[in-house]
């Protein structure tokens, strides 16, 4: 399936990771963002990887659940681009 085009934005597809801690008197949150290389992750958004296709990442993301003890956590996002 081809992506929406449009001469103002872009879809592209990222993976995140999203953790949820509550503990006595704290509650923390915290999405990391998967690199280029396989098993590396940023808290830092623009250094995400995104991916052209939703299959793509699918298939990137199976290879991430099968080495993360976290897999269920992971998870595709679509990402709008804006162009200037």
């Amino acid at each position: 399936m081809s992506q929406p085009k449009s001469d103002k934005f872009e879809i592209k597809f990222a993976i995140l990771q999203a953790s949820y801690w509550v503990g006595h008197a704290t509650e923390y949150g915290i999405v990391y963002w998967l690199l280029e290389t396989l098993g590396r992750w940023t808290e830092e958004f623009e250094d995400a990887y995104l991916f052209d296709t939703r299959s793509a990442a699918e298939q990137r993301l199976a290879e991430e659940n099968r080495i993360s003890e976290d897999a269920q956590v992971n998870s595709i996002v679509p990402v709008k681009l804006y162009r200037d």
